[in-house]
């Protein structure tokens, strides 16, 4: 059950790009409880369950066939961090693609880019949504297909080097097609995908600082390796509170595990903003929503299965986490995995 995330910067820019286009934060917060958006706003990142909630929130209170395209059309270029100026900076547009491949993960691990050149005309760059018991809203996909294709001005990519765009079913693909200068398709299932005329890809790109690149490149390949680690340190624990059996699971049980103390395992959690009851609620609702989509378990039993007493207050836990109650999540396909991973 590794631990995906969003930056904060690019959770607050997606935050600031709603409420400009008319979607009340309040009324967002309202309705989903587990939306802290002052905690946020001070250096929190989100799961890939909660930012998935946001946007199918979002659809549904802004009611904007278009919400994907205005959001990704105006996202700042601080919600990429230092991918920015790595882009901004590469010698030319197909090292762009790489290194968006390569370092995206720094941005939110809720989604994987690879690159595929099989095809001699064309560059293609495939998005892959992971795996989650909520499914992801086709308005976050095309957020970040067109936040792409507007960066692709910065990376060296000719005006007319895309060529057409693949995205979910679920967006009115006319209608957005008809403000777009290259095709759109859908598509059933991932990936999804921007094509890349090869034709001035490897092209040397006039004004990129190399020696810009190269710092930055260094920077973000230190952040991998420090977010390995993270991800390596919070499975562990994840791992363990599992194995300990979810609310019995204890900082000191944890520690002793680790053969760490206790100081130093809140240091670690700290370090990577996070805490101990976060990361056990983040392991319980996971699981629940798991053992909810695969239906082989009554709510009575799962809420046994995950340490809870009585089977209120795990109602209760759930309807505060995702803004319904178990029956409802599990009566509610459109936004399910049809298939689940194990956890």
């Amino acid at each position: 059950m590794k631990p995906y995330l969003t930056a904060n910067t690019w959770s607050n820019g997606l935050l600031n790009q709603l409420s400009q286009l008319g979607v009340s934060l309040e009324r967002l917060a309202s309705e989903l409880p587990e939306l802290d958006i002052q905690s946020i706003r001070q250096g929190q990142r989100i799961n890939v369950t909660l930012l998935r909630q946001i946007w199918h929130k979002a659809e549904v209170l802004s009611g904007d066939p278009l919400l994907g395209y205005n959001v990704g059309k105006n996202l700042n270029l601080k919600g990429m961090g230092v991918l920015t100026p790595i882009l901004m900076h590469s010698p030319t547009g197909r090292k762009s693609l790489e290194d968006i491949a390569r370092y995206t993960s720094l941005i939110s691990t809720a989604v994987k880019f690879e690159l595929d050149d099989a095809d001699p005309n064309y560059v293609v760059l495939k998005l892959i949504p992971i795996r989650s018991p909520i499914k992801e809203s086709p308005q976050h996909i095309v957020s970040l297909m067109v936040q792409l294709s507007a960066m692709s001005r910065y990376m060296g990519v000719e005006k007319n080097a895309i060529e057409k765009l693949t995205l979910p079913k679920g967006i009115d693909v006319e209608l957005l097609a008809s403000i777009m200068r290259y095709g759109v398709e859908c598509v059933d299932v991932p990936p999804y995908s921007i094509w890349f005329s090869v034709r001035n890809l490897d092209d040397d790109i006039p004004g990129s600082d190399a020696h810009l690149y190269q710092i930055n490149k260094a920077y973000a390949d230190e952040l991998l390796l420090q977010q390995k680690s993270g991800v390596d340190v919070l499975e562990s624990i994840k791992a363990i509170i599992v194995e300990q059996g979810y609310q019995r699971a204890n900082t000191d049980k944890v520690a002793d595990q680790l053969k760490l103390s206790k100081r130093r395992l809140q240091r670690i959690l700290a370090d990577e903003k996070s805490s101990f009851r976060q990361l056990k609620e983040e392991v319980v609702k996971e699981r629940a929503l798991l053992l909810i989509v695969r239906g082989e378990l009554s709510v009575v039993e799962i809420s046994k299965a995950l340490g809870y007493s009585e089977v209120s207050a795990f109602h209760r836990a759930f309807k505060i986490w995702f803004g319904v109650t178990p029956k409802d999540y599990a009566q509610n396909p459109a936004i399910q995995l049809s298939v689940v991973a194990s956890s």
